[in-house]
């Protein structure tokens, strides 16, 4: 609106670009400009519920594969099962369809009921299950946006609420049903349609050869025997043996490449900060009390800090060439009244800024640009930087060179107000050293700082030898007598001590120390953007892309030690159940042993070799595999071993009870 003379502006941002429509934008606002971002949360919480989805999607897949086991294995269970009966209604005369309709009853019954309670137990914990989940998700990825460059406004509670579909809960549970009895008709098909009796009748019963070899005698020959008898059901355990030590190595593979990335992300990361004005824009107009500067600049978190002063300027002219002959200077104002004094603070306050910095390449001139000088011969960047002069050296543009007729070596006489006693303007002759091209809209002029700037120990100040009385950072101008008798050293070190500091920018020492450095910045009050404090300076690290990664790397890594151990449970689990099924299933080979008089530990060393052969066959290759392309690492961990252990375990125990029971026994036990 014209009243409030401004021109505002309003857009919409596309949801999920407000960081990269930031980071594009604010390099290119004028000084006056400022953007506010009211994200509200929402990318936070968008990225929270994506990665509840990608689970979401992962676990559904790992369900239907479990549930597909699980339907096989209870149709085949129950098909074994109901072997009997449905021998005994073909052999009374039942037909084929009454024997599937038998068959189909009893399945739909048990599926029905487990379809039933596992549709109840998900809808009535389904919003319990989705608010631990969001809670959990963002837990992990909390950033600190304290002081943080990624920090876009207040958020608004995000509570996630489950929307069930009954149609879709409808099709999954039919698609069940129909699946298990589908299955349970293929497992029961050969004993409805009586091939089963027929394979058994003609069923040729072979010969034992004249000549047979004595090689590998003993328990290893029988157990190299069982396994070529096994035939394709031999490869079930090799090949199990082999997925479960290359996935969990290749689980550790991962987890070590989260370590290895995080640490390289800390070891070549560089993390910028700066003062900023409230809203965070990067400023050099900025009134930072030299107490607070010097206490950020004193911070042992923090390294290459670059702090300037800003002071108007007015050009006098040219007192001496470089070649030692005097040129034309005019005076330094002095007013005769009090109108005239308000008149030429008024146009000296809008004249270009003489600028003392630490580092002028860092300057805010040509913080987002190139800094491009030419230096006079015997000079440098590092020479320029030295505080210890006697007059001080100056960079000028190349502009202000032409316009009026400065030469390298010449020096130049400019005034600048002098707020604190004695005249209003104070005359400081500078040294051209060089030129620079000026990316600025005006004709600044860069002078490296004095000993004395944010360091009191250090000031010529202390040459004055005041007894009684030593220098102290804001109150160099009790320290002295009048600035007439000053040394262009100690002239600079009180203007600029009574003046703020226009801005600050450094680089972290060590990224692992960003944490600490933030919670040191809150406990001395500074503030950060859009969040202010009890100290009014707002100081902004530049880490949002930082964190993203770290972040990044940080939930995966998360995700996979929370989810390792869970395999490695789901493994053990199989690698029993897997041992105990495959030794069960051998009980008319060991009672047919048993039958024969063959000592228990034959029986033992016989199938427990056969085992732990199959075990082999499946596990050295697969190391082998793994060694020649990843390395020997991850097969120093006992977990990759979590199959193998818990398998040999099984099958020893089982074996051992079942040689404690007698054939008759074995032979006699249901299934």
């Amino acid at each position: 609106p014209v009243r409030l003379m401004n021109d505002l502006g309003q857009a919409t941002i596309k949801n999920g670009t407000a960081e990269e429509f930031l980071a594009d934008i604010r390099p290119l606002l004028p000084e006056s400009v400022f953007i506010n971002v009211y994200d509200q949360g929402y990318q936070a919480t968008a990225d929270a519920l994506h990665v509840i989805r990608g689970t979401a999607m992962a676990l559904s897949l790992i369900a239907l594969a479990v549930t597909l086991t699980v339907l096989a294995l209870f149709a085949y269970l129950f098909a074994k099962r109901q072997r009997g009966s449905v021998e005994i209604m073909r052999c009374f005369g039942a037909g084929k369809a009454e024997t599937r309709l038998y068959l189909m009853i009893g399945t739909s019954l048990t599926a029905f009921l487990a379809i039933a309670a596992g549709i109840g137990v998900g809808t009535r914990y389904a919003q319990t299950l989705i608010e631990m989940a969001y809670e959990f998700v963002s837990e992990l990825q909390a950033v600190d946006l304290r002081y943080s460059d990624g920090y876009l406004g207040v958020a608004r509670t995000f509570t996630p609420v489950a929307a069930l579909s009954g149609p879709l809960a409808f099709a999954v549970g039919a698609a069940v049903l129909i699946l298990s009895l589908f299955l349970c008709l293929y497992f029961a098909e050969k004993t409805v349609s009586g091939r089963l009796m027929t394979l058994k009748a003609h069923e040729r019963v072979r010969r034992s050869p004249r000549k047979s070899s004595t090689a590998l005698s003993g328990a290893l020959r029988h157990a190299v025997l069982f396994i070529r008898r096994g035939g394709a059901g031999s490869f079930i355990v090799p090949v199990l043996c082999a997925a479960t030590l290359l996935f969990l190595a290749l689980l550790q593979s991962t987890l070590a490449s989260y370590d290895t990335a995080r640490e390289a992300l800390y070891a070549n990361s560089e993390l910028h900060g700066y003062c900023t004005t409230s809203e965070g824009k990067f400023s050099d107009q900025l009134y930072i009390p030299n107490p607070q500067a010097k206490q950020l600049a004193d911070s042992e978190s923090i390294r290459q800090e670059a702090y300037t002063y800003s002071l108007n300027y007015g050009y006098l002219g040219i007192p001496e060439r470089a070649d030692g002959t005097l040129g034309h200077v005019d005076p330094v104002p002095v007013p005769m009244d009090a109108f005239e004094l308000e008149n030429l603070y008024n146009a000296h306050r809008a004249e270009p800024n003489l600028v003392f910095t630490s580092a002028v390449e860092n300057a805010p001139e040509f913080y987002f640009s190139e800094f491009h000088a030419e230096f006079m011969p015997g000079w440098d960047a590092a020479r320029f930087a030295s505080r210890d002069w006697a007059a001080p050296p100056c960079l000028v543009s190349s502009r202000f060179m032409s316009r009026h007729g400065i030469q390298p070596g010449d020096t130049i006489r400019v005034y600048v107000e002098n707020s604190r006693g004695g005249p209003p303007f104070a005359g400081i002759d500078l040294l051209v050293t060089g030129s620079f091209v000026r990316v600025a809209n005006q004709d600044n002029i860069y002078c490296p700082l004095p000993l004395g700037a944010l360091d009191p120990g250090r000031s010529t100040l202390n040459a004055l030898d005041v007894s009684g009385r030593s220098p102290a950072t804001g109150h160099y101008m009790r320290y002295t007598r009048g600035i007439e008798t000053l040394t262009q050293q100690q002239l600079i070190d009180v203007l600029l001590d009574n003046h703020y500091v226009s801005s600050l920018s450094f680089t972290l020492r060590d990224v692992h120390d960003l944490a600490e450095f933030k919670n040191a910045l809150e406990d001395a009050g500074f503030s950060g953007p859009k969040m202010g404090r009890s100290i009014r300076v707002f100081v902004m690290v530049e880490d949002s892309r930082f964190n993203e990664a770290l972040s990044t790397l940080t939930q995966r890594s998360k995700y996979l030690q929370i989810l390792y151990p869970v395999f490695l449970v789901l493994i053990g689990a199989l690698g029993l159940i897997t041992g105990f099924l495959i030794i069960n299933s051998r009980r008319e080979d060991i009672a047919l042993m048993r039958g024969m008089g063959t000592p228990k530990r034959r029986i033992f060393t016989t199938l427990f070799g056969e085992q732990l052969l199959l075990l082999l066959f499946g596990a050295l290759p697969a190391a082998v595999a793994w060694v020649a392309f990843e390395g020997p690492a991850q097969l120093a961990s006992p977990g990759v071993y979590t199959f193998f252990i818990c398998f040999t375990l099984s099958a020893a125990l089982v074996i051992l009870l079942q040689n404690t029971r007698s054939a008759l026994a074995l032979l006699s036990e249901k299934e």
